[in-house]
Parts: C-alpha cells; sequence; structure tokens
C-alpha cells in the first residue's frame, strides 16, 4: 500500500500537534516551577524579617526588664543600709519594682503590636509575653514576631537580682554583694500564638 500526499499530510498534522503539545506541557511545566521557586523565595524573606522583628522585640523587652532591675537595685542601694540588706528584702524590692511592671510587656501579649514598619505594606505584628517563675527569682520572656505567614517565636529566662555572700570575682572583695540581672538562655522555640 502506498502512502499517498493525504496520508503524508496527516502524518504530518499528528507529527505538528504531538510537538504543540510537547511544548505546551514543557512551558507549564517551567512556568510552575518558577512560581513555586518565587513562593519558596517570598517564604523565605518573611520567615527572614519575622525572626528579626523576634529578635528585635526580644531585645525591647530584655531592655526593659534591664532598666527595672537597674533601678530597683539602685533605689535598694540608696534606701537600705549594708547592715540591712537581705535577700527577702531584696526580693521585695524587685517584686515591687520589676515584677509588678511586667503588665506594661503582656500588654502585647492578646493586642500585638501592629504594622511597626509603616512604610511596609506587608502585615506584620509583634507579640510578647513575660512571666514570673512561682519564686519570683526568674522571669520568662516570650516573643513572636509575624510578617507575612512566618511565624518565628523566641524565649527568654532571665535571673532577676538577688543578694550573695562571698567572694564574686577577683576585684570584688568578699562580703555581701548584689549579683545583677542575668540571662540565662534565650533559644527559638515553637510558635506559641497563630
Amino acid at each position: 500500500m502506498k502512502c499517498t500526499f493525504r496520508c503524508r499530510q496527516g502524518a504530518a498534522s499528528l507529527f505538528v500537534l504531538l510537538m504543540g503539545t510537547l511544548l505546551i506541557l514543557l512551558t507549564l511545566s517551567l512556568l510552575t516551577r518558577q512560581l513555586t521557586e518565587q513562593q519558596a523565595v517570598r517564604s523565605f524573606e518573611n520567615r527572614l524579617q519575622a525572626h528579626y522583628l523576634t529578635e528585635s522585640g526580644m531585645d525591647l523587652a530584655l531592655w526593659q526588664l534591664s532598666e527595672w532591675t537597674d533601678r530597683a537595685v539602685e533605689t535598694f542601694l540608696e534606701n537600705e543600709s549594708y547592715d540591712s540588706w537581705s535577700s527577702a528584702l531584696l526580693a521585695d524590692h524587685v517584686r515591687h519594682e520589676v515584677i509588678f511592671q511586667l503588665h506594661q510587656i503582656n500588654a502585647y501579649r492578646n493586642a500585638p503590636l501592629q504594622q511597626i514598619f509603616e512604610d511596609d505594606p506587608t502585615p506584620h505584628a509583634l507579640r510578647m509575653l513575660a512571666e514570673a517563675s512561682i519564686d519570683e527569682k526568674e522571669i520568662v520572656i516570650t516573643v513572636q514576631g509575624n510578617y507575612g505567614n512566618a511565624r518565628v517565636a523566641q524565649r527568654a529566662v532571665v535571673e532577676l537580682p538577688v543578694i550573695v555572700d562571698g567572694l564574686l570575682n577577683e576585684s570584688v572583695a568578699e562580703g555581701l554583694h548584689v549579683k545583677t540581672m542575668i540571662l540565662r538562655s534565650r533559644s527559638q522555640v515553637l510558635a506559641t500564638w497563630p
């Protein structure tokens, strides 16, 4: 059987149709890959922004705690004579000067700071929570930054000032000393709030 002009024309049409379909599939595949890569880059950028937002929020909360504890120690040292120093007296002073102020940080727990960067149209927010331990010797701070769809949270544990008896280091004489606020740990944790 001899293939006529119509038979060849039909085979060529089928070949062109298959090649066109293959080109369309290849184009769609490349387009899908490009869109997926753009989403991955945007997601990474949002996570990085959320990380830096969280770092800034934690620095802000730690700075505020440091200010309060420094002021509490200063007023304690000004108002109490060395002979009357006691851990209970300092703890009571720190409770009034620091722990009773934690509500200022906790104001951003359920009402987060929104759109901190006014020029940035991407939705972003910062939440903070500061809680004293049961014995009121430590404060646990949790900060979460949201940027776009990304959420990053950090937790820090801070030891409050205490009176210690003995040699702190070679440059400080023996006796009673006030050990200032100490950052015990700071780490990234799973996001706490939605």
